[in-house]
């Protein structure tokens, strides 16, 4: 049996170097005389050298990526053909989509069309019957990735839920890889 050094009660310990009856009184008593934890003393450490004053002078000057030199030389590293993105654009770039104009999503015509089709479809998914708001998407029937003239034609239009509109053939990069001839 051993004595806790907290509160003075006898324990049967778990361990031979055991001095406490809980781990509660071993911090309650490390606490007690002064312990502080590690960031504590690293935060005591950086307050001392002068790392939070307003005009830090330490971290500006020891930064060896701020310096003019390094600057310099980080900036070249990256220009022109040492660039790995140099001349990749248009549809060698990854994010190309085509040519298509993204902003047609926020345009008012865009949102007119969008609710005509979901209101026509009584805000239910033509597919599977869901109606769960938030879960809805207007879909083009004939994408206008392939028939742009028939974008804002309310007809070319249906309303799916998300599920349904993945499972689709014109959904995401699938329409890539269909033509016209495959909506005649």
């Amino acid at each position: 049996m051993n004595t806790c050094k907290y509160c003075n009660q006898k324990y049967a310990p778990t361990r031979k170097d055991q001095k406490f009856c809980s781990i509660s009184h071993a911090l309650k008593h490390r606490y007690a005389n002064g312990f502080k934890p590690n960031t504590e003393k690293a935060h005591e450490t950086l307050r001392t050298k002068g790392h939070y004053k307003r005009d830090n002078t330490y971290l500006k000057t020891n930064n060896p990526a701020k310096s003019p030199e390094a600057r310099i030389k980080i900036s070249d590293s990256k220009m022109g053909n040492k660039n790995a993105m140099y001349g990749i654009v248009g549809d060698k770039h990854h994010n190309w989509s085509g040519g298509k104009n993204k902003t047609i999503w926020k345009s008012v015509e865009y949102q007119r069309w969008r609710k005509s089709v979901m209101r026509r479809d009584n805000f239910t998914c033509v597919e599977c019957g869901d109606n769960k708001g938030g879960n809805l998407e207007a879909d083009h029937i004939k994408p206008k990735y392939l028939f742009p003239e028939l974008t804002f034609v309310i007809d070319n239009g249906r309303t799916l839920c998300v599920d349904c509109h993945k499972a689709t053939k014109t959904w995401g990069q699938k329409v890539k890889s269909l033509s016209r001839a495959d909506f005649a």
